[in-house]
């Protein structure tokens, strides 16, 4: 058992998480919970590690995690290089350089500080604000498995000096059965997807 990691479960499923800071530590993706593998009756499989040319690696994403991204790079582009600037549900990132910020750059990081909470079929994980160029966001995550179901609630309030305005993507590494999709397979979403 990887001690990085605890699993949640319930009468049907069996979740796999990464404690915050372990696991991953890159400048794209939230550190506070991110779902290393959705096991269903045991035996069924979902998530995968991000691919890059058919191999593990890309940014690395795997299973089920987000990514925040602020509307403009405003907050980057006025970081004088050598000093901090924040990344939402990451920690503070220092600009090394005049080039454009990337989402896939190896910044140094100092994590934001988290306090986090572990129930059987439950986790909650508080990361908490940091101030840094006006910005500070209290952020509370809470997976929660309730029968065949994975739910995950995120709350991010503004407690800086600054009006923020970011998006939140959820990036899904998943292939059920932990093989590619047969062509027999059709996904079926509640709503229309909007493509950009």
């Amino acid at each position: 058992m990887d001690e990085r990691q605890i699993t949640l479960c319930s009468e049907r499923l069996c979740v796999s998480v990464w404690l915050p800071g372990q696991g991953y530590q890159g400048a794209r993706f939230d550190w506070s919970g991110i779902v290393s593998q959705v096991l269903l009756d045991g035996r069924i499989p979902f998530c995968v590690p991000e691919l890059s040319g058919g191999k593990p690696g890309g940014t690395g994403g795997t299973g089920l995690c987000c990514a925040f991204q602020w509307a403009n790079e405003t907050l980057y582009d006025a970081t004088p290089v050598d000093n901090y600037f924040p990344i939402a549900g990451v920690g503070l990132a220092r600009k090394t350089g005049k080039e454009p910020y990337s989402f896939s750059k190896a910044y140094k990081i100092k994590p934001y500080p988290r306090e986090w909470e572990i129930r059987k079929d439950c986790m909650t994980v508080h990361t908490l604000p940091l101030l840094c160029a006006g910005v500070a966001i209290d952020q509370v995550k809470t997976l929660r498995v309730e029968e065949n179901t994975l739910v995950i609630e995120q709350k991010l309030t503004n407690v800086g000096e600054k009006r923020l305005e970011g998006t939140e993507y959820c990036h899904n590494f998943l292939a059920p059965g932990g093989g590619p999709i047969a062509k027999v397979c059709k996904l079926y979403l509640p709503y229309p997807p909007q493509l950009q």
